[in-house]
């Protein structure tokens, strides 16, 4: 795990080493006069305490007590070039993690949608279900009544075929009387 970490680590430092040098050369040609600008200052500004931090951190892992040490600050080529690399290295990281990390964000709202959309047309599904067994419980209804009426009408018409039937055997007995 630590050789993939290290060739990660040389990667990202191979990357982000132009843009270093761009930074440098930006910040040390565009303001070639004497009066400081915000760029430069800020670089020799965090390159002077990231020298600081690197000092006491290493202090600190070879088990030197922690004294109030005072560390000389680094040239202000020094701590541009310092600064500028640490600048460097935090924008390619900050590239690095955060490209995935939009593109991540962007996938789980496609997938939210995605899912709302679902579950949007699984609702109209139900509710055409629904509808649908409304309406064949409305055609089971009225198909019920549609054959009991028929049934009714049958038994009726049997009971007139009876009644008449009956009417013409006694006509004609009255006929043949």
């Amino acid at each position: 795990m630590v050789p993939i970490q290290k060739l990660t680590s040389l990667l990202i430092r191979t990357f982000s080493k132009p843009l270093s040098n761009q930074i440098k050369r930006y910040a040390l040609n565009k303001h070639r006069s004497r009066k400081p600008s915000i760029i430069k200052t800020s670089f020799i500004f965090i390159g002077n305490k990231y020298h600081n931090l690197e000092k006491y951190l290493n202090r600190k892992s070879i088990g030197m007590n922690n004294q109030e040490v005072f560390f000389k600050p680094l040239s202000d080529e020094a701590a541009l070039t310092k600064g500028s690399d640490l600048f460097a290295d935090i924008f390619v990281y900050a590239c690095i993690l955060g490209i995935p990390l939009i593109e991540l964000y962007k996938s789980q709202k496609e997938s939210e949608n995605k899912s709302q959309d679902q579950d949007i047309a699984l609702l109209q599904v139900q509710t055409s279900i629904n509808n649908l067994k409304e309406s064949h419980e409305q055609f089971e209804n009225e198909y019920s009544k549609i054959v009991a009426e028929n049934n009714y009408i049958e038994k009726t018409l049997k009971h007139f075929q009876n009644d008449i039937s009956e009417q013409v055997q006694h006509l004609k007995k009255q006929l043949q009387s």
